[in-house]
């Protein structure tokens, strides 16, 4: 049955700026928008962008916060009711912030078992999902052969990577080239191109997502590109095309990965893989993505209600405590915002800088 859209309660959508390029939150987005109205607010505080301010914020029934958060003394202005999707990849949030956070009226949502946990230890009320794309397992992938694929995006280095990989057992090598902000393309010497056959591909080469998909489903071992992943997009769309994933042994990665199980997890201390069982591997991996996708289908018709039920936790803390943390960390992402301002008028001066 049709929902009048006149009908819906006004959500507005509060994410990082970057995922405007990446699409990587859209999923989530769509299922909102079978039930709320909802507007989109891109987020450029982490280069600098102006604020919302929280009056516009206060013109909606919730305000759905993806990844970036307000700081408290602003969140405690806010009359809209306030849920949050941390990510694993975002700041390494210490004790004595969840402790003030638990004090708000916010509801939150876990893609990380580890951020579910931290909920549960400060009584603060989450909804613990686990996301996985629908398997597409793909004839064209290679059946034989170890053939290689790693999308280089900047905190795993192709110098990280090709310590446990055998360049005598290598039949293909691609290596996509495309950095997250504030990262460098990384150069090769022409020995490593050869011993390791490697093609690389810039991401400008890339014309569309099926371009990249038809490049991809040319190997079949997924080297995931970082060290630490808020979901894992990349290495999930891997695993929903039938390819054996190889990741750094960290979240969320080590979450839908177990070593020698599923996949391959490898670390600064401990860079041995031994792929003589990758067929096993790759069988359960197909299983494990195919009984994750069936459960994400039906765990994802839960986030509404959960968003919508007013069964929010709110602690008792001391008001003086409160006021003094949220002051100093206030101070502290104004301070943030006039320094990656400056910088970026500083880079810009510099690039633009006559010869």
């Amino acid at each position: 049955m049709a929902v009048n859209e006149n009908n819906k309660l006004k959500l507005l959508w509060f994410d990082h700026s970057y995922h405007k390029k990446t699409m990587s939150t859209n999923f989530l987005k769509e299922i909102l928008e079978k039930r709320f109205n909802v507007s989109v607010f891109w987020d450029d505080y982490w280069k600098g962008g102006e604020p919302l301010p929280v009056s516009e914020i206060n013109k909606y029934d919730y305000v759905f916060f993806f990844q970036t958060l307000l700081p408290f003394y602003k969140l405690k202005q806010i009359k809209a009711k306030i849920i949050w999707v941390p990510m694993f990849d975002g700041e390494q949030l210490s004790d004595k912030y969840w402790y003030c956070l638990s004090s708000l009226s916010i509801k939150i949502i876990s893609f990380s078992e580890y951020l579910h946990k931290k909920c549960m230890e400060f009584n603060i009320a989450s909804l613990p999902l686990k996301y996985y794309l629908p398997p597409a397992f793909s004839e064209d992938i290679p059946k034989t052969g170890r053939h290689y694929f790693f999308w280089y995006r900047g905190s795993l280095r192709f110098s990280n990577i090709k310590t446990f990989i055998d360049s005598q057992k290598i039949d293909s090598f691609v290596y996509r080239s495309a950095p997250d902000p504030y990262f460098k393309e990384e150069t090769f010497s022409k020995e490593d191109i050869v011993k390791y056959k490697l093609q690389i591909i810039r991401d400008t080469k890339f014309e569309s997502k099926e371009k990249y998909l038809e490049l991809l489903k040319k190997s079949n071992i997924y080297i995931a590109p970082r060290t630490i992943e808020g979901i894992g997009i990349s290495f999930l769309e891997a695993m929903a095309l039938g390819m054996v994933v190889v990741a750094y042994n960290n979240g969320t990665m080590n979450e839908y990965i177990k070593h020698n199980y599923n996949g391959y997890l490898f670390d600064s201390k401990n860079y041995h893989i031994d792929f003589d069982n990758i067929d096993v591997v790759l069988k359960n991996s197909r299983t494990i993505a195919q009984n994750g996708w069936i459960k994400w289908e039906k765990d994802k018709d839960i986030i509404c209600d959960f968003i919508i039920n007013s069964n929010i936790k709110k602690a008792q803390i001391s008001k003086t405590y409160f006021f003094l943390y949220s002051t100093l960390q206030g101070l502290e992402t104004n301070l943030r915002r006039i320094i990656k301002r400056n910088i970026i008028k500083l880079t810009g001066f510099i690039k633009n800088k006559p010869s």
